[in-house]
């Protein structure tokens, strides 16, 4: 989480760390591999297949580099669709204090 935080633009390609980057607001380039139906474990139906839209999708490694250029000189590019995302998988819980609600309910649970 350090890294995610202090990162301008996130690199990544069906990791589950995009859904984890949304929570700050930043830029993401995701990289599609073209051979994809012919693995086993491809889902177009999974959530990170669905939800490619909530950055810069690359199908060819080329266009990679001016993807990232994009994301770092325009980092408002995209911003509506991952707020969207952001309140689809986070609600109104954005600002940073899970830890201390959790560790109230715990401590609600245990008295």
């Amino acid at each position: 989480m350090p890294l995610l935080k202090n990162s301008d633009v996130l690199v990544t390609d069906v990791s589950s760390v995009m859904f984890q980057y949304l929570a700050v607001d930043r830029p993401m380039v995701l990289i599609t591999n073209p051979s994809r139906h012919g693995v086993s474990h491809y889902d177009a139906e999974g959530i990170e297949w669905r939800w490619r839209d909530v950055g810069r999708e690359v199908f060819d490694v080329r266009e990679l580099a001016g993807a990232v250029s994009e994301a770092l000189d325009n980092p408002a590019l995209g911003a509506a669709r991952r707020a969207h995302y952001r309140h689809q998988m986070f609600g109104r819980y954005t600002d940073g204090r899970a830890s201390e609600r959790i560790a109230r309910k715990i401590t609600e649970l245990v008295l």
